[in-house]
């Protein structure tokens, strides 16, 4: 028995060592799949977000008791919440890329004069520091400050860095077609994913009793129902807060004349859907926009207006729409986002939030469970001594 259990064991080593070193192949082959699939994937993830309004506008259609939109109540609901989605993108793409766009252009091209501003800008901190003998100039000469700040902030370090990007761009841009099919596929799954969505999931139901005894499927999907719930409601808490933000940003920096307001506010938006941190950086960063294209007056001006807007929505605003529905305390929140974007950028950032949720959740259900037992078993141990 132990030579079959050396040439099992020299087996394995040699599969570990074939995998290990024919990683690069294997990653292709994977990412190749996905590419294939994405379209599924995608229409998936819209069928998920557009699940739980078909299903408000579906039981709205059933209490007309027409049972000629009550048979159909399905079909009709996706059709009435597609059409609401392409309403909202016509109108997007119609009137609010074209501005963006434009404010982008304009931006771009006013680089030079930033870079000339903060140039001016350095030069004349730098005499000002001379005429007070300040210490630190000791340590670098204002030459190779200058050179440095020129260097940095100069047209042609921009450009260059645009350059290097000019074959990605020029690959995407051959990329637009298989895009555009891909898009076209991801809408039919979504479609059809919204339409037969009880008998997608009847399938699954299926599935999972074949493998899984019924007191774990039970226990399994109360936490899936659980955890759905909860992403659900973060997600949309957190969307409808970014639109309200962002639309109120947008009006304030209109009103304080503020160029590119329509941009900036919908920076803002967006990047308030990330906690804590989107929010300070948007603000910071239209600050910035605000100093080159307005003075340091109203760049001061919008940076405090900003940060009052930004207290209400936490203390008012936010906490009404979220309702305290995640209730975590602000120190685990701040080391989820840390976490999910040391390792997962941007969007783990974004899903670290309800993602910490949810753990907290097993992890007090495992909890209330291990301390129930211990209860049981002291009381066990009491009634045995007596």
């Amino acid at each position: 028995m132990l030579w079959k259990e050396g040439i099992l064991f020299a087996i394995i080593i040699l599969i570990i060592y074939k995998l290990i070193t024919n990683l690069q192949p294997i990653f292709d082959h994977f990412s190749n799949f996905f590419a294939v699939i994405s379209p599924f994937i995608v229409g998936g993830i819209a069928a998920y977000f557009l699940s739980r309004p078909v299903d408000q506008v579906e039981r709205l259609i059933k209490r007309t008791n027409k049972s000629f939109f009550v048979k159909r109540a399905r079909r009709f609901a996706v059709l009435a919440v597609f059409l609401m989605v392409a309403v909202v993108v016509s109108l997007v793409v119609s009137y609010g890329i074209p501005i963006i766009v434009s404010n982008v252009i304009d931006l771009t091209n006013q680089l030079g004069n930033y870079s000339r501003t903060i140039v001016t800008f350095g030069t004349e901190l730098i005499k000002d520091l001379e005429k007070s003998n300040n210490w630190l100039l000791s340590f670098i000469s204002s030459e190779e400050l200058m050179k440095t700040i020129s260097e940095t902030f100069s047209v042609k370090g921009a450009l260059s860095q645009l350059g290097m990007q000019a074959i990605s761009i020029v690959n995407y841009i051959i990329s637009m077609t298989s895009g555009i099919i891909n898009a076209f596929i991801s809408i039919i799954i979504c479609l059809y994913s919204l339409i037969f969505k009880e008998s997608i999931l009847i399938f699954f139901n299926r599935v999972a009793k074949a493998f899984i005894p019924t007191v774990r499927l039970d226990a399994i999907k109360s936490y899936m129902y659980k955890s759905n719930d909860i992403f659900y409601r973060f997600i949309a808490a957190q969307f409808l807060d970014a639109c309200v933000l962002g639309i109120l940003a947008t009006i304030i920096l209109y009103v304080l004349g503020v160029q590119y307001a329509l941009t900036l506010g919908i920076i803002l938006g967006i990047s308030n859907m990330i906690p804590y941190f989107g929010s300070m950086f948007a603000s910071i960063l239209t600050a910035v926009v605000t100093f080159f294209t307005g003075g340091i007056q109203l760049a001061l001006l919008t940076a405090l207006s900003l940060l009052i807007l930004q207290q209400i929505d936490g203390n008012f605003i936010g906490p009404r729409i979220m309702g305290d529905a995640l209730k975590l305390n602000p120190m685990l929140i701040i080391l989820s986002i840390t976490i999910g974007g040391a390792y997962f950028g941007i969007i783990g950032m974004f899903l670290s939030v309800p993602i910490a949720a949810m753990l907290k959740l097993f992890i007090n259900d495992f909890l209330t469970i291990r301390e129930k037992k211990l209860q049981e078993r002291e009381a066990a141990n009491f009634k045995s001594t007596e």
